[in-house]
């Protein structure tokens, strides 16, 4: 069992450098954002997975009320 959990947390230690890396690229991705709370959690990183959800419904908030603003443009 301690060779599964080891792989698996190097898996997701994996995961947190592809994720962070993809946020450089794509700033408001909410899969990129979402992904890092999971993995954060997994790891048993709480805090940061808070964090990461702050910016995550932050950005969610401001799609939809740009949407929202489009289209009451349209409508």
């Amino acid at each position: 069992m301690k060779r599964h959990e080891s792989e698996a947390k190097k898996a997701w230690e994996e995961s947190l450098t592809l994720y962070t890396k993809a946020l450089e690229k794509e700033h408001f991705s909410t899969d990129c954002l979402n992904g890092l709370v999971c993995v954060h959690m997994l790891l048993g990183n709480s805090q940061a997975a808070l964090e990461w959800d702050d910016k995550l419904i932050a950005t969610t908030t401001e799609t939809l009320d740009f949407w929202n603003q489009q289209l009451k443009r349209t409508g």
